[in-house]
């Protein structure tokens, strides 16, 4: 059976690039990267994965579900970046992307959709394959079942349906 980590890429990136502040190669901070394709070669191994599906928030990504409920991510704090750590973190995420591609793990970005409903579909559909999420949207522990686990970024543990 085919075992499949599936990331929620932004969620991954923003986990380096927010928590690696030190990390340069030269001038430019890559502290997302590293630990984007750090954290995949790790889990590669420990989880003995044969396939990687990224799947990156798209544009406009909350605009459907604003429409519905304008309340939507409302009472989210409004992080102020500046022009720097932008221009940064487009840097790296296009980068990851090249190198991803590079690797040939399969990357997928929808117009109006986020990383997570992407996620969900995948994981819907995909039931030939063991499936193991990696995240910090814990609103995907909802998808946990016999054949799909979920890898919490910010507790690094994996969480299976055989838990207590």
């Amino acid at each position: 059976m085919t075992r499949t980590l599936i990331v929620d890429g932004n969620s991954l990136l923003n986990t380096g690039f927010h928590g690696i502040k030190n990390m340069y190669n030269g001038e430019d901070h890559i502290g997302g990267l590293y630990h984007f394709l750090n954290t995949l070669r790790k889990l590669i191994d420990e989880y003995l994965i044969t396939k990687i599906v990224v799947f990156w928030d798209g544009e406009n990504n909350t605009e459907p579900r604003k429409k519905l409920y304008p309340e939507y991510k409302l009472n989210r704090k409004k992080k102020s970046r500046s022009i720097e750590d932008i221009e940064s973190y487009s840097k790296q995420k296009l980068r990851t992307q090249e190198y991803l591609e590079e690797l040939y793990v399969r990357q997928a970005t929808f117009k109006f959709c986020e990383a997570d409903d992407c996620i969900s579909y995948y994981c819907e559909k995909a039931i030939e394959e063991e499936k193991i999420v990696l995240t910090s949207d814990r609103d995907l522990l909802q998808l946990i079942s016999p054949t799909t686990s979920l890898h919490v970024i910010s507790l690094n543990q994996l969480l299976t349906t055989f838990q207590s």
